[in-house]
């Protein structure tokens, strides 16, 4: 999959700043992810794992497979 660059800004911005943080309140905290283009959004939240802790902005990149 070829990731948006508004997705990739997105979880740099938003994301990294809130870890460490469980998969759910990730999605929870950026609004469902309604910034980010809707197919990528998807994506987001299926990979995710609602209850795992990430602890860095790395963790969450593996999950959803951004590759940086």
């Amino acid at each position: 999959m070829e990731w948006q660059e508004e997705t990739i800004q997105h979880l740099r911005n938003h994301v990294g700043p809130m870890l460490p943080a469980k998969g759910m309140d990730i999605i929870e905290a950026c609004n469902k992810m309604e910034d980010v283009p809707e197919q990528d959004r998807g994506v987001i939240t299926t990979r995710l794992i609602s209850e795992k802790d990430y602890e860095k902005l790395d963790d969450v990149l593996a999950d959803i497979n951004i590759e940086e």
